[in-house]
Protein backbone atom coordinates (compact mmCIF):
# COMPACT_ATOMS: atom_id res chain seq x y z
CA UNK A 1 0.00 0.00 0.00
CA UNK A 2 1.30 3.07 -1.07
CA UNK A 3 2.31 5.66 1.64
CA UNK A 4 0.29 8.30 0.44
CA UNK A 5 -2.80 6.27 0.82
CA UNK A 6 -2.75 6.64 4.40
CA UNK A 7 -2.01 10.38 4.94
CA UNK A 8 -4.15 12.10 7.71
CA UNK A 9 -5.85 8.71 8.86
CA UNK A 10 -5.37 8.56 12.64
CA UNK A 11 -4.88 5.26 14.14
CA UNK A 12 -7.56 5.37 16.38
CA UNK A 13 -10.23 5.71 14.30
CA UNK A 14 -8.48 2.80 11.46
CA UNK A 15 -9.18 -0.95 12.31
CA UNK A 16 -5.81 -2.91 11.87
CA UNK A 17 -7.11 -5.30 9.61
CA UNK A 18 -7.56 -2.60 7.19
CA UNK A 19 -3.69 -2.91 6.44
CA UNK A 20 -1.45 -5.89 5.15
CA UNK A 21 0.96 -5.14 8.02
CA UNK A 22 4.76 -6.34 7.09
CA UNK A 23 6.75 -6.93 10.16
CA UNK A 24 9.45 -4.40 10.92
CA UNK A 25 13.02 -5.69 10.57
CA UNK A 26 14.23 -5.32 14.23
CA UNK A 27 17.76 -7.24 13.77
CA UNK A 28 19.88 -3.81 13.48
CA UNK A 29 22.33 -5.41 10.85
CA UNK A 30 18.94 -6.47 8.01
CA UNK A 31 17.55 -3.13 9.48
CA UNK A 32 20.42 -0.75 8.12
CA UNK A 33 21.10 -2.58 5.40
CA UNK A 34 17.10 -2.26 4.10
CA UNK A 35 16.84 1.47 5.22
CA UNK A 36 20.73 2.13 3.49
CA UNK A 37 19.47 0.19 0.40
CA UNK A 38 16.09 2.75 0.93
CA UNK A 39 18.03 5.81 1.19
CA UNK A 40 20.41 4.75 -1.49
CA UNK A 41 23.78 6.09 0.18
CA UNK A 42 25.25 5.35 3.34
CA UNK A 43 23.52 6.78 6.35
CA UNK A 44 24.72 9.27 8.66
CA UNK A 45 26.15 8.37 12.23
CA UNK A 46 22.24 10.04 13.84
CA UNK A 47 20.47 8.14 11.21
CA UNK A 48 22.33 4.85 11.59
CA UNK A 49 21.50 5.53 15.36
CA UNK A 50 17.84 6.02 14.65
CA UNK A 51 17.72 2.93 12.73
CA UNK A 52 19.44 0.89 15.21
CA UNK A 53 16.66 1.87 18.18
CA UNK A 54 13.60 1.75 15.97
CA UNK A 55 14.13 -0.52 13.30
CA UNK A 56 13.06 -0.48 9.85
CA UNK A 57 9.69 -1.50 8.00
CA UNK A 58 9.05 -1.02 4.62
CA UNK A 59 5.08 -0.89 4.89
CA UNK A 60 3.01 0.79 7.79
CA UNK A 61 2.06 -1.03 11.16
CA UNK A 62 0.97 0.42 14.44
CA UNK A 63 3.56 1.51 16.61
CA UNK A 64 3.08 0.79 20.42
CA UNK A 65 3.62 4.65 22.06
CA UNK A 66 2.69 5.68 25.63
CA UNK A 67 -0.38 7.10 24.13
CA UNK A 68 -1.79 4.61 22.53
CA UNK A 69 -0.77 2.15 18.75
CA UNK A 70 0.02 5.03 16.24
CA UNK A 71 0.14 4.46 12.51
CA UNK A 72 3.45 4.14 11.67
CA UNK A 73 6.24 3.71 8.60
CA UNK A 74 9.64 3.31 7.88
CA UNK A 75 11.80 4.20 10.65
CA UNK A 76 9.31 5.06 13.23
CA UNK A 77 7.99 7.73 10.95
CA UNK A 78 3.89 8.92 11.92
CA UNK A 79 2.06 11.92 11.85
CA UNK A 80 3.34 14.40 9.19
CA UNK A 81 6.25 12.56 8.69
CA UNK A 82 4.69 9.22 7.36
CA UNK A 83 4.63 10.42 3.73
CA UNK A 84 8.06 11.68 4.05
CA UNK A 85 11.31 9.56 3.36
CA UNK A 86 13.62 8.75 6.31
CA UNK A 87 16.65 12.18 5.76
CA UNK A 88 13.40 14.30 5.65
CA UNK A 89 11.70 12.95 8.40
CA UNK A 90 14.95 12.90 10.61
CA UNK A 91 15.90 16.53 9.55
CA UNK A 92 12.68 17.88 10.88
CA UNK A 93 13.28 15.77 14.07
CA UNK A 94 16.65 17.76 14.10
CA UNK A 95 15.32 20.95 13.32
CA UNK A 96 12.87 20.55 16.02
CA UNK A 97 15.18 19.17 18.76
CA UNK A 98 17.49 22.42 17.97
CA UNK A 99 14.75 24.42 18.56
CA UNK A 100 14.19 23.11 21.99
CA UNK A 101 17.98 22.75 22.90
CA UNK A 102 19.55 25.97 20.85
CA UNK A 103 23.40 24.14 21.18
CA UNK A 104 22.60 20.76 19.70
CA UNK A 105 24.49 21.57 16.37
CA UNK A 106 27.56 22.29 18.51
CA UNK A 107 27.45 19.41 20.41
CA UNK A 108 29.51 16.39 20.02
CA UNK A 109 27.64 13.22 18.21
CA UNK A 110 27.87 11.15 21.33
CA UNK A 111 24.92 12.88 22.41
CA UNK A 112 23.37 14.87 19.94
CA UNK A 113 22.43 10.98 19.26
CA UNK A 114 20.38 10.49 22.21
CA UNK A 115 18.83 14.23 22.56
CA UNK A 116 17.84 13.39 18.82
CA UNK A 117 16.18 10.16 19.71
CA UNK A 118 14.62 11.39 22.59
CA UNK A 119 12.84 14.33 20.29
CA UNK A 120 12.34 11.28 17.72
CA UNK A 121 10.09 9.56 20.37
CA UNK A 122 8.22 13.26 21.53
CA UNK A 123 10.12 13.40 24.91
CA UNK A 124 11.30 17.04 24.19
CA UNK A 125 8.31 18.85 24.33
CA UNK A 126 4.83 18.72 26.30
CA UNK A 127 1.56 17.75 24.80
CA UNK A 128 0.20 21.08 24.78
CA UNK A 129 3.93 22.28 22.80
CA UNK A 130 5.27 23.67 25.87
CA UNK A 131 8.95 23.22 26.92
CA UNK A 132 9.84 20.81 29.18
CA UNK A 133 11.68 20.82 32.68
CA UNK A 134 14.40 18.88 31.08
CA UNK A 135 14.81 20.78 28.28
CA UNK A 136 15.28 23.94 30.56
CA UNK A 137 17.84 21.98 32.75
CA UNK A 138 19.88 21.32 29.82
CA UNK A 139 19.93 24.71 28.55
CA UNK A 140 20.81 26.22 31.92
CA UNK A 141 24.04 23.39 32.22
CA UNK A 142 22.22 21.76 35.00
CA UNK A 143 23.53 18.20 33.44
CA UNK A 144 22.57 16.13 36.17
CA UNK A 145 19.03 17.47 37.27
CA UNK A 146 18.49 17.58 33.65
CA UNK A 147 19.30 13.67 33.47
CA UNK A 148 17.64 13.36 36.63
CA UNK A 149 14.09 15.07 35.34
CA UNK A 150 13.88 13.22 32.07
CA UNK A 151 13.44 10.18 33.97
CA UNK A 152 10.58 11.93 35.82
CA UNK A 153 8.31 10.79 33.27
CA UNK A 154 5.09 8.71 33.31
CA UNK A 155 5.58 6.71 30.53
CA UNK A 156 9.03 5.86 31.73
CA UNK A 157 7.83 5.33 35.16
CA UNK A 158 4.91 2.74 33.76
CA UNK A 159 7.21 0.79 31.31
CA UNK A 160 9.94 -0.01 34.26
CA UNK A 161 7.52 -1.07 36.53
CA UNK A 162 6.23 -3.52 33.87
CA UNK A 163 9.83 -4.25 32.20
CA UNK A 164 12.67 -2.77 33.20
CA UNK A 165 14.29 -4.15 30.04
CA UNK A 166 11.67 -2.27 28.16
CA UNK A 167 13.03 -0.69 25.23
CA UNK A 168 11.92 2.64 25.70
CA UNK A 169 13.30 2.21 29.64
CA UNK A 170 17.04 1.68 27.82
CA UNK A 171 16.61 4.35 25.35
CA UNK A 172 15.55 7.09 27.78
CA UNK A 173 17.90 5.38 30.53
CA UNK A 174 20.59 5.54 27.55
CA UNK A 175 19.74 9.58 27.36
CA UNK A 176 19.83 10.30 30.43
CA UNK A 177 23.14 8.16 31.19
CA UNK A 178 24.51 10.59 28.18
CA UNK A 179 23.74 13.74 29.67
CA UNK A 180 25.17 12.99 33.09
CA UNK A 181 28.16 12.10 30.95
CA UNK A 182 29.02 15.09 28.61
CA UNK A 183 28.30 17.18 32.29
CA UNK A 184 30.91 15.56 33.42
CA UNK A 185 33.10 15.77 30.42
CA UNK A 186 32.87 19.84 30.81
CA UNK A 187 34.34 19.58 33.89
CA UNK A 188 37.82 20.49 34.21
CA UNK A 189 40.19 17.24 35.58
CA UNK A 190 42.28 18.64 38.31
CA UNK A 191 46.07 16.94 38.08
CA UNK A 192 46.73 15.13 41.49
CA UNK A 193 50.11 15.39 42.56
CA UNK A 194 50.96 13.10 45.16
CA UNK A 195 52.46 14.86 48.41
CA UNK A 196 56.25 14.15 48.69
CA UNK A 197 56.57 12.40 52.20
CA UNK A 198 59.33 12.27 54.66
CA UNK A 199 60.34 9.22 57.36
CA UNK A 200 61.26 10.61 60.07
CA UNK A 201 65.13 9.72 61.66
CA UNK A 202 66.35 9.36 64.70
CA UNK A 203 67.20 12.98 66.18
CA UNK A 204 65.01 14.87 63.94
CA UNK A 205 62.16 17.00 65.34
CA UNK A 206 59.11 18.89 63.80
CA UNK A 207 60.96 22.23 63.45
CA UNK A 208 64.24 20.93 62.09
CA UNK A 209 61.97 19.01 59.16
CA UNK A 210 59.76 21.94 58.79
CA UNK A 211 62.50 24.29 58.09
CA UNK A 212 64.30 21.98 55.13
CA UNK A 213 61.34 21.74 53.62
CA UNK A 214 60.23 25.65 53.67
CA UNK A 215 57.18 24.85 56.07
CA UNK A 216 56.23 26.33 59.47
CA UNK A 217 55.95 23.77 62.14
CA UNK A 218 51.98 24.55 62.16
CA UNK A 219 51.87 23.72 58.39
CA UNK A 220 53.48 20.61 58.77
CA UNK A 221 51.73 19.53 62.16
CA UNK A 222 48.64 20.32 60.32
CA UNK A 223 49.24 18.77 57.36
CA UNK A 224 50.11 15.75 59.50
CA UNK A 225 47.72 15.87 62.20
CA UNK A 226 49.95 15.97 64.92
CA UNK A 227 48.70 17.45 68.00
CA UNK A 228 51.67 17.13 69.96
CA UNK A 229 54.72 18.62 67.85
CA UNK A 230 57.34 16.57 70.10
CA UNK A 231 55.37 13.61 69.88
CA UNK A 232 56.96 11.99 66.18
CA UNK A 233 58.41 9.06 66.17
CA UNK A 234 61.60 7.41 64.64
CA UNK A 235 60.60 5.72 61.05
CA UNK A 236 57.38 7.72 61.38
CA UNK A 237 56.26 8.94 56.76
CA UNK A 238 55.31 12.73 57.45
CA UNK A 239 53.61 13.90 54.31
CA UNK A 240 55.19 17.67 53.07
CA UNK A 241 54.23 19.83 50.33
CA UNK A 242 54.59 19.33 46.69
CA UNK A 243 56.20 22.62 46.32
CA UNK A 244 58.03 24.78 48.92
CA UNK A 245 56.26 27.86 50.36
CA UNK A 246 57.72 30.69 48.92
CA UNK A 247 60.27 32.44 51.13
CA UNK A 248 60.25 35.80 52.07
CA UNK A 249 63.38 37.61 50.63
CA UNK A 250 64.77 40.95 51.28
CA UNK A 251 65.33 42.47 48.01
CA UNK A 252 68.44 44.19 47.88
CA UNK A 253 68.47 47.79 47.48
CA UNK A 254 69.10 49.28 44.13
CA UNK A 255 72.49 49.94 42.87
CA UNK A 256 73.01 53.48 42.57
CA UNK A 257 73.72 55.47 39.14
CA UNK A 258 77.33 55.28 38.62
CA UNK A 259 76.68 58.71 37.10
CA UNK A 260 74.63 59.95 39.96
CA UNK A 261 76.68 62.16 42.73
CA UNK A 262 74.54 62.99 46.01
CA UNK A 263 74.92 66.33 47.18
CA UNK A 264 77.16 64.98 49.78
CA UNK A 265 79.04 63.44 47.09
CA UNK A 266 79.58 66.95 45.50
CA UNK A 267 80.69 68.46 48.37
CA UNK A 268 83.35 66.25 48.85
CA UNK A 269 84.53 66.27 45.29
CA UNK A 270 84.44 69.60 45.27
CA UNK A 271 87.19 69.84 48.42
CA UNK A 272 89.10 66.99 47.04
CA UNK A 273 88.55 67.54 43.13
CA UNK A 274 86.34 63.88 42.09
CA UNK A 275 85.37 63.65 38.86
CA UNK A 276 81.72 62.01 38.00
CA UNK A 277 82.71 58.15 38.63
CA UNK A 278 83.12 59.21 42.16
CA UNK A 279 86.90 58.76 42.63
CA UNK A 280 89.38 61.42 43.57
CA UNK A 281 91.57 62.59 40.79
CA UNK A 282 94.85 61.26 40.80
CA UNK A 283 96.34 64.93 41.03
CA UNK A 284 95.00 64.91 44.77
CA UNK A 285 95.80 61.41 45.18
CA UNK A 286 99.53 62.42 44.46
CA UNK A 287 99.51 64.56 46.99
CA UNK A 288 98.77 62.74 49.99
CA UNK A 289 101.75 60.59 51.78
CA UNK A 290 102.42 57.15 51.18
CA UNK A 291 101.82 56.70 54.57
CA UNK A 292 98.54 58.60 54.63
CA UNK A 293 97.04 57.21 51.51
CA UNK A 294 95.50 54.00 53.28
CA UNK A 295 93.80 56.39 55.58
CA UNK A 296 92.60 58.93 52.98
CA UNK A 297 91.04 55.82 50.50
CA UNK A 298 89.52 54.26 53.70
CA UNK A 299 87.88 57.64 54.42
CA UNK A 300 86.54 58.56 50.85
CA UNK A 301 85.49 54.68 50.08
CA UNK A 302 83.42 55.58 53.41
CA UNK A 303 81.89 58.82 51.84
CA UNK A 304 81.88 58.25 48.14
CA UNK A 305 81.58 54.47 48.23
CA UNK A 306 83.82 52.28 45.58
Amino acid sequence: MSTNAIIGWEAPNVPQSAFTFQKSIVDQTKALEAATSEVGRALTPNEEHIVRLEGFNPGVYYDDRDSGPVLTHGVGQTGDNIDLSFPESLAKHEKRVSNVIPSYSELPQSIQKHLLDTEYRGDTKSKTGGDLKWTKLFNDGKYEESATELLVHDGYMKRLADDPNDGVVKRLEATADAIRQYGKSLVPVVEQVPAAQYTVKSGDNLTRIAAANGMTVDQLAGMNSIQDPNSIQVGQQLQLQTQGIPQATQEAPPKEDAGFLSPVDDFINSLFGGDKSGKPKKEITDMIPPKHKETFKSFWDELIGD
